[in-house]
């Protein structure tokens, strides 16, 4: 059975070998790999997530994809809108760029275009929901833009989070509210996973393309 690799920005790869880092990679892996097992059908091959740490290393990871003997894929952000697509390609030049994709702008982008996945998120988290006659959707910091285009969507993320979501905590007889913000290592990966990936392919060309290629990998492999 072959083995299809994609190597996805993200997790930490800094040498941390705590049990935090550990437990983290393994829910990033985990989101990812429940996300693409929606379209993907793994009877004729083993889709494995590979998180990579930072953006930086993606070169060196996009070396390992065009050079290896298994099919391998490379997954990033853009840190940018889709028009700077090409200039961010241009900068791996003597490898194969066909096996590299991008979330755009970041992995945020995919989560907030899926407003009912936040939502279904905080409840199974037991969030307290701020302002329910209100729609996520329908936030200023969303309303009519195409999250394409929306700068720094963790950001915009967090302050969804702290505007919309309290922690709720019981001690004794006492009952807080407090502050929920967004974090990218605990929250991002089990929000990836809850997502519509037919949705997100239709949204986002990025996400689309990595499916084609991972089924034309399969195609090729069924082939021989």
């Amino acid at each position: 059975m072959v083995t299809i690799t994609i190597y996805v920005e993200g997790g930490r790869l800094d040498g941390d070998q705590s049990a935090e880092t550990i437990s983290n990679n393994a829910l990033f892996r985990e989101g990812f790999h429940r996300l693409f097992s929606q379209v993907l059908d793994e009877e004729s091959f083993s889709l494995v997530i590979q998180p990579i740490g930072s953006v930086t290393r993606a070169r060196n990871y996009l070396r390992r994809a065009t050079n290896s003997r298994d099919p391998a894929l490379v997954l990033i952000d853009l840190d940018g809108p889709p028009s700077v697509r090409q200039e961010r390609l241009s900068r791996f030049q003597g490898l194969d760029t066909s096996l590299i994709f991008f979330m755009i702008q970041e992995m945020e982008a995919w989560i907030i275009s899926q407003t009912e996945t936040i939502e279904a998120y905080s409840k199974s988290r037991w969030l307290l929901r701020k302002h329910p006659g209100e729609k996520l959707e329908e936030d200023q910091l969303l309303a009519c833009r195409d999250p394409q285009e929306i700068e720094k969507p963790s950001e915009k993320l967090n302050n969804l989070f702290r505007k919309y979501f309290r922690a709720v905590r019981q001690r004794g007889g006492e009952r807080s509210e407090k502050l929920r913000n967004y974090s990218k290592t605990k929250d991002g990966p089990v929000l990836i996973g809850m997502l519509n990936l037919t949705h997100l392919m239709e949204d986002f060309g990025d996400a689309a393309g990595l499916v084609k290629k991972v089924q034309a990998f399969q195609l090729q492999h069924l082939e021989r």
